[in-house]
């Protein structure tokens, strides 16, 4: 009796040993019947599904399955109630609040009380799952940027490419499929000879560990199709797959390094230049002179030395004091990007021994080792500018010349022409025809040279630039009509049509003498060189804010190389005894007055010609200051 009650108590103490491991266990137990409905699940069923062990018992396990996985779970609890192996399948569950865990469960058919019944133990593997995910997420975002990479990247382990993407096939040349056969190191062979022992070196010291391993370096190699490209090389040590391999990223730098190369041309071809111009060439960078060339120096009579460590106040202590207030305003328009600045700038300076230059100078922003600096190229032109205030001193000479020389022409002239009308008038009766021809001969030869010592000083009058427009507003279509008017008796001797398109009204600003005889030169000379029966049409426009003039002939024309004398001083065009029927007198000098008046109104002035025989057009514009035109 004594024994019974041990063995009983033995049998007790047995089941709440089990019975604390089961309460205890991370895992779930189940049993269910061969159905698949729940005999007993452990207490925590409720840890993992929010449901209480009341709520489950008696029910079917199908019922808290996702229904996606019901045919799966099935299908293996039939195959191992059958063959009555052990069953493991992973599945969805639903916990009491409505979300799905993914779990696991391992079971087998067991004999309990005399009854077939599916023991399971059943785990938790949510995060085993999520884990597992983002592995996959990892390792697609890997495939993704390896595969879409403009580098090279490779995983060698042992001698061989155990991974490398499409664009490391690209760069070598060499197909995938070519690449996956290659034996140990047989990758060497694409390596250039001159940097195959420094390179399989630097392979051989990343997989023995070596600290002295150079994990990033330039070489070449040589694709299969022969062509030698420049690769930028990087390496790391990885585990892969269990063991140790180097993970290799390389980048084609072909056109960087021949970039380079290029540009290590360049700044050779660049210095050689430089050194060897007759221009003085400064770079300034952080307001520092980084480098001057050996003209700059000679223009300024300093050696390299004195001007190291020179800043920008050091070169404008150079520049004469007058100057200083212009090259201010110069540089802050530059600065501003106005349109009417010029690229350059003269002004004087001083060298080392006090001596006064005339350099121009042009400045240009530049990038200049890493950073903006500014280019400057000086050219002394102080022959120059003493040439050219000579030239003023002379030109001014001549125009004085020209002045006194009409001045005193006119004096004797004007006698002759008296006598010539005293004679016509008070004398005629006693004279014979062959004399009164002769004084008339005298008379209009006066006239000419009348005319011809009136156009000498109305041009040293501009080119004094003493000049002085009386501008008013007034109607320009009044003037050309009125030059028309006045012209129609030469026009009309020689059987030409005139045709007028003008505006009827083209108000602007100007001096009406200056301008009406710039229009009645234009149309006379028309007339002038377009034989007889010939066509003249004059004609204007509104154009950019400008009103445009035009006379257009049909006559003889203006070649390519008359074009270049036609506006100058005396630029008449011979056309004596050549038989184009024209009239071929003149001075010279309409055509030069005529271009600076206009220049002087703010216009131009121009000729356009397809040569001889062609016709001329003759165009001058004025700016408008009124668009009440029609």
């Amino acid at each position: 009796m004594k024994k019974h009650s041990n063995d009983h108590k033995v049998i007790e103490e047995s089941e709440e040993l089990y019975k604390n491991i089961i309460n205890n266990l991370m895992d779930i137990i189940i049993v269910l019947d061969l159905k698949g409905n729940f005999i007993y699940v452990s207490p925590q069923t409720y840890n993992l599904s929010g449901f209480k062990q009341e709520e489950v018992i008696g029910k079917s396990g199908f019922k808290f399955m996702h229904p996606d996985d019901i045919n799966k779970a099935a299908i293996a609890l039939k195959d191992g109630i059958k063959q009555k192996k052990k069953v493991y399948i992973e599945y969805r569950t639903i916990h009491k609040e409505g979300h799905y865990i993914d779990i696991a469960a391992n079971g087998r058919i067991v004999n309990i009380d005399g009854e077939d019944r599916i023991f399971a133990i059943v785990r938790d593997i949510s995060e085993q799952k999520r884990s597992e995910q983002e592995l996959r997420e990892s390792e697609e975002k890997f495939r993704n940027i390896a595969e879409q990479s403009f580098m090279g990247i490779m995983v060698i382990q042992g001698g061989l490419f155990k991974y490398f993407n499409e664009r490391a096939s690209e760069i070598n040349g060499y197909s995938m499929d070519e690449i996956r056969n290659w034996k140990p190191n047989e990758f060497a062979k694409i390596i250039h000879p001159e940097d195959r022992e420094f390179v399989m070196e630097q392979a051989v010291k990343k997989q023995a560990g070596d600290p002295d391993v150079v994990s990033n370096y330039q070489f070449r190699i040589i694709r299969k199709d022969g062509e030698t490209r420049w690769l930028d090389l990087f390496s790391k040590t990885i585990n892969y797959e269990g063991s140790t391999a180097d993970l290799v990223m390389n980048v084609d730098i072909t056109d960087k390094i021949s970039a380079e190369e290029n540009l290590r041309e360049s700044e050779e071809k660049f210095r050689t230049i430089a050194e060897q111009s007759f221009m003085g060439v400064l770079i300034i960078q952080d307001d520092k002179v980084d480098y001057a060339n050996k003209a700059l120096l000679d223009i300024f009579n300093f050696s390299e030395k004195e001007i190291h460590n020179w800043k920008k106040d050091d070169l404008i202590k150079l520049i004469n004091p007058s100057d200083l207030q212009f090259l201010r305003d110069y540089r802050n328009k530059l600065r501003k990007g106005e349109s009417d600045v010029k690229p350059y700038y003269s002004y004087q300076v001083f060298t080392k021994s006090g001596k006064k230059k005339w350099i121009d100078q042009f400045s240009k922003e530049i990038y200049y080792k890493g950073g903006p600096a500014e280019l400057v190229t000086i050219i002394d032109i102080t022959e120059k500018k003493e040439a050219e205030q000579e030239l003023v001193k002379l030109n001014s000479l001549k125009s004085e010349l020209m002045r006194r020389t009409s001045h005193e022409l006119k004096t004797p002239l004007v006698s002759i022409k008296g006598y010539a009308d005293l004679l016509l008038s008070v004398h005629k009766e006693n004279l014979d025809d062959y004399v009164l021809a002769s004084i008339v001969e005298i008379k209009q030869g006066c006239e000419r040279l009348e005319n011809l010592i009136q156009d000498i000083l109305n041009t040293s009058e501009l080119e004094s630039g003493a000049v002085q427009l009386k501008k008013i507003e007034e109607d320009l279509s009044f003037f050309i009509k009125l030059s028309v008017r006045e012209l129609q008796g030469l026009s009309s001797l020689r059987n030409q049509t005139v045709i007028s398109k003008i505006k009827d009204k083209l108000i602007t600003s100007f001096e009406p003498e200056q301008i009406h005889r710039v229009i009645s030169n234009l149309i006379n000379n028309a007339i002038k060189y377009t034989p007889p029966n010939g066509t003249i049409e004059i004609d204007s426009e509104i154009k950019e804010g400008y009103i445009k003039i035009s006379v257009i002939d049909n006559g003889i024309g203006i070649t390519e190389q008359e074009k270049e004398r036609l506006f100058t001083q005396f630029g008449k065009i011979e056309r004596y005894g050549q038989g184009l029927d024209i009239i071929s007198e003149g001075s010279g000098l309409g055509l030069y007055i005529s271009k600076k008046v206009i220049e002087l109104h703010g216009g131009k002035l121009w000729v356009e010609s397809q040569g001889r025989n062609k016709g001329s057009t003759f165009s001058f514009t004025l700016p408008v200051i009124k668009e009440s035109f029609q």
